[in-house]
């Protein structure tokens, strides 16, 4: 049946050989072929994500394995697009089921049916409840989980449908202008992904979760001075504290989330104490707040303050949304001087736009253009792509607060070093690394140009050995780490190395220098672990 699957996705979508799971063309329409989490078989089809015309379809090939169900929903609509560690992808829709549309990525289609055979269904609660951890806890909630009425389990996850899950996943929200923050790589590389659990079970063991990464929903109320949210489900209660670069966005927004249910993700922690001792709470990096009315935002095509400055031409009359540091009347000099009247300035990265038409003020927020200290804000900017006397602009039809979405300079900043150097890696040199999940995090000496890492971050094995063609990177500026995933599954017992080429450099343009000795183009740094000889299902490293 698995192979009837296989070879009828393949035959109902042409747009590529059935190698060829995920596509995305040149006019960015993404399509993955995937296999849907179904009772009392998995089924197939090809989910579509059209960001130019803002669409989310679903429809299964013809034939006995098809689905049978369809679905065609607005960007507005997708309430969220996850991985799950049960190994599935989720997109959860608005008014309707949170696990109707769960999927594999069509090559894992013999996988999904066997874990969804009856070796790994029929568990009654007392022998769930049997369950414990490594640690000696019992195994949460989150530890098995029904999809479709597919009931699946953690442990059980081959590393390769791990990995094609993660890139499923960060494909399609980058489809719908929502990639992650740069931070959230390198907090669930600390801590692991975060695996759902409810508020009552975190509130009676706290200690079994302790430093781990949960995901939670309750209904929200605001704590007192804008210190974050306490999250209520039934009699349990939760606070739930944001991260430093969401907490602006989440004293603004969080006024009108009173009553609603918010789910959150982050780490529990040990919070202020009581006359009972420390209470718990989670610190979180990710939020899905309640569904909220449409705003000008869900019809725009996302874009970057870089694809503004490089494709004027061709963005000309559009709306469009981007992202960018909020940089007042240009009080950084960003931009020449002088731009239209009344106008302020967005930043990411190395580029710049004019904003007009719009204050920069909106929904629980007023930023001041003649204020420097305003300029730690990141804004979203909803508006129509303008060229005038040679100068590009965006007109604003709306501004609302926005998480961080990129590095921005903010000017001067104390240096460590002349040059650059890399300071610390997780795992260290000595550590090994899972072959399954792997992170690879390396922190620089100094603050680094985000822009000179394209291109120049390669992994591959041993020395001399073949590179890796999957590996995708980020960059965090608040803790000057570079997050590397390799993208698929490592070899066990083998030895990944890093190369970090020449022309990479800090935001004073000093480069990372090759060591004494070296070639011309031999890499400026070599780093290297060796990839565990067991494999393994979990996610990332922990630390305690």
């Amino acid at each position: 049946m698995a192979s009837a699957l296989l070879a009828a996705v393949a035959r109902a979508d042409p747009a590529g050989p059935p190698a060829d799971w995920l596509i995305e063309d040149r006019a960015g329409v993404l399509r993955l072929r995937l296999a849907h989490a179904e009772r009392p078989r998995p089924d197939g089809g090809v989910l579509v994500v059209d960001p130019n015309r803002r669409l989310v379809t679903w429809e299964g090939v013809p034939g006995e394995v098809g689905c049978r169900k369809k679905l065609e929903a607005p960007f507005a609509r997708i309430r969220a697009v996850r991985d799950e560690p049960e190994g599935v992808v989720r997109v959860e829709v608005k008014g309707e089921p949170r696990d109707r549309w769960v999927f594999v990525p069509l090559p894992h289609a013999t996988w999904l049916a066997r874990a969804s055979s009856r070796a790994f269904q029929g568990f009654g609660p007392e022998l769930r409840d049997s369950f414990v951890g490594p640690d000696g806890f019992p195994m949460p909630v989150g530890g098995s989980a029904q999809f479709g009425g597919v009931q699946l389990r953690p442990d059980i996850v081959p590393a390769e449908v791990s990995s094609d899950v993660r890139l499923a996943v960060e494909r399609v929200r980058r489809s719908l202008g929502r990639t992650a923050l740069p931070s959230v790589a390198v907090y669930e590389a600390l801590h692991g992904r975060p695996t759902e659990v409810g508020i009552a079970e975190i509130v009676a063991t706290p200690g079994a979760f302790e430093g781990r990464a949960v995901r939670v929903r309750g209904v929200a109320a605001s704590l007192p001075r804008g210190r974050g949210l306490e999250l209520t489900d039934g009699d349990a209660r939760l606070r739930a504290v944001p991260q430093p670069e969401l907490a602006a966005l989440v004293r603004a927004a969080a006024r009108e989330w009173s009553g609603q249910e918010v789910e959150v993700a982050g780490v529990v922690r040990g919070g202020p104490g009581s006359v009972d001792g420390p209470t718990p709470e989670v610190g979180f990096w990710e939020y899905q707040g309640p569904d909220r009315a449409a705003t000008p935002a869900d019809d725009a095509r996302t874009v970057t303050i870089r694809d503004l400055a490089e494709r004027p031409a061709e963005l000309a009359g559009q709306t469009v949304r981007l992202v960018g540091k909020f940089r007042g009347r240009n009080l950084f000099h960003d931009l020449k001087e002088p731009g239209p009247g009344g106008a302020w300035v967005v930043k990411s990265g190395r580029h710049a736009a004019w904003i007009v038409g719009h204050r920069p003020e909106g929904r629980g927020f007023r930023l001041d253009p003649f204020l420097v200290r305003d300029t730690t804000r990141w804004v979203e900017v909803v508006g129509q792509v303008e060229t005038r006397d040679g100068v590009t602009f965006l007109r604003a039809k709306a501004v609302a607060l926005s998480a961080p979405a990129a590095f921005v300079w903010n000017g001067p900043r104390l240096r460590t070093d002349p040059r650059p150097e890399v300071v610390f890696t997780l795992p260290l040199a000595d550590e090994d690394v899972p072959s399954s999940g792997a992170h690879l995090l390396v922190q620089f000496s100094a603050y680094m140009d985000e822009e000179s890492f394209e291109g120049r971050v390669r992994l591959r094995y041993g020395s001399g050995g073949p590179e890796l063609g999957r590996v995708r990177w980020s960059y965090d500026d608040v803790r000057r780490v570079l997050v590397v995933d390799p993208g698929e599954p490592l070899r066990a017992g083998t030895e990944v190395e890093m190369l970090l080429m020449p022309g990479i450099a800090d935001v004073f343009a000093a480069p990372l220098e090759p060591p004494t000795g070296a070639a011309p183009g031999d890499p400026a740094r070599v780093l290297r672990w060796r990839v565990s000889s067991a494999a393994s299902a979990d996610a990332s490293p922990a630390v305690p």
